[in-house]
């Protein structure tokens, strides 16, 4: 313990000779800080709006509010202030100059809040050092790196409660990252349920994704708090959707829902994106609905198809939790491995059910055999058509048939 409070006391130094020799005297804050018996330990922000500064002084530097509930690991203490490890995004800057190819050529060097002289000094680094960097978008003289460990700022020990070993934050901050993913996956579900006509949306099974999280993560306040206010939100545009259903029976026209726009907008904040919808009637389909064309390329994308996207980037998410975070396009490319190929004739799928798994049948010799949907191909034009599709496996929601998602057809 000893060497680790001696240790830090020399990371957190701020007598660097940085830029010009600016910043040669050390602070006599720092000097003080010599106490080798304080053990670290994970913190709990308890108020709202919590000052973080860079010294432990009312005079510091702001870095940013805290809100209630967040957690740090706290390593060190000092006139009625706790010095705590940075937020995981906080970003700090240093002088190109003193920087070659990814290894600090001088001592002392300044590591500031943002790219600029006379920005707070957040940490130092020494001849040697390795560092992981990129030139600041704001000043290309400056270049920017994550804050290494010797980085602290500090918060008024009032506004802290002590809630375990400092080895704690780590699985809690797992915790978090495996509940927002969760969290962000239902969003995603509740994106593409939402977007079908009426009669094939599944609200009780996007109420079900949400009451999940929010049970399984009521530790978790903002995450539990966002699951239950996305369900509501989503139950009111789900009662908007219905409402128009009702209202016109009759009318064989399509035209716009009015969506109230501050359920819009707040299912928005939480990562649900909202189409303008059709008037929802007794007769709608997929087929009688009026399909939007966008043109990519020589690629023409309709409605049909990019109500598909939310439940392909739920699919890619999941995926890439267990393969390292690569992208969608290696997710796609990981499918043609598992890929089989059919060849029948195309024909749309109209009935209105729920969890329908595709928009089209595939048919051989006049008998169904698997559904298809895709985001990449247009099955539209080949309606009719006899083709060969390489498919990756999806989930086909209890149906008769198997369900694939088309990569390519020939």
């Amino acid at each position: 313990m000893l060497n680790y409070c001696f240790g830090l006391l020399a990371a957190v130094g701020l007598s660097a000779t940085g830029l010009a020799n600016e910043d040669a005297a050390v602070p006599s804050w720092v000097n003080s800080m010599e106490k080798p018996c304080f053990e670290p330990f994970t913190g709990k922000i308890t108020g709202n709006k919590v000052r973080m500064r860079t010294q432990p002084s009312l005079e510091g530097h702001v870095i940013k509010e805290l809100r209630n509930g967040e957690m740090f690991a706290i390593v060190a203490e000092r006139d009625g202030f706790y010095a705590v490890t940075p937020p995981q995004d906080t970003k700090g800057y240093v002088f190109r100059t003193f920087v070659l190819d990814g290894v600090v050529e001088a001592d002392h060097v300044n590591i500031r809040l943002y790219p600029d002289i006379d920005a707070p000094v957040i940490g130092q680094l020494n001849t040697g050092d390795r560092i992981h960097t990129k030139v600041s978008d704001v000043n290309n003289k400056w270049l920017e790196l994550d804050l290494p460990s010797s980085a602290n700022f500090y918060v008024a020990q009032e506004f802290v409660d002590k809630i375990g070993p400092v080895e704690m934050l780590a699985q809690i901050q797992a915790r978090h990252r495996q509940a927002t993913h969760q969290l962000n996956a239902a969003c995603l579900y509740a994106q593409s349920e939402i977007q079908k006509s009426l009669p094939q949306v599944d609200l009780d099974s996007i109420h079900s994704r949400f009451t999940q999280v929010s049970t399984t993560y009521k530790d978790l306040p903002e995450i539990a708090d966002s699951a239950e206010e996305a369900d509501r939100l989503i139950s009111e545009v789900y009662l908007q959707k219905k409402l128009s259903f009702l209202e016109n029976k009759s009318d064989h026209l399509a035209s716009h829902v009015e969506l109230n726009p501050t359920h819009v907008e707040g299912l928005a904040k939480l990562g649900i994106h909202i189409k303008p919808m059709q008037k929802e009637t007794c007769e709608s389909s997929a087929e009688s609905r009026v399909t939007v064309m966008a043109t990519i390329g020589d690629q023409s994308i309709t409605d049909k198809m990019l109500i598909w996207e939310p439940l392909e980037r739920s699919l890619h998410q999941l995926w890439a939790a267990t393969h390292g975070n690569r992208s969608i396009d290696e997710f796609y490319q990981d499918g043609v491995d598992s890929a089989v190929t059919l060849t029948g004739i195309v024909e749309p799928y109209n009935r209105p059910v729920k969890n329908l798994p595709g928009d089209y049948l595939l048919r051989i010799d006049n008998h169904p055999v698997a559904f298809l949907y895709s985001t990449k191909v247009n099955l539209q034009g080949l309606v009719g058509k006899q083709i060969t599709v390489t498919g990756a496996p999806r989930p086909n929601n209890h149906f008769a048939f198997p369900a694939y998602f088309v990569l390519s057809v020939e």
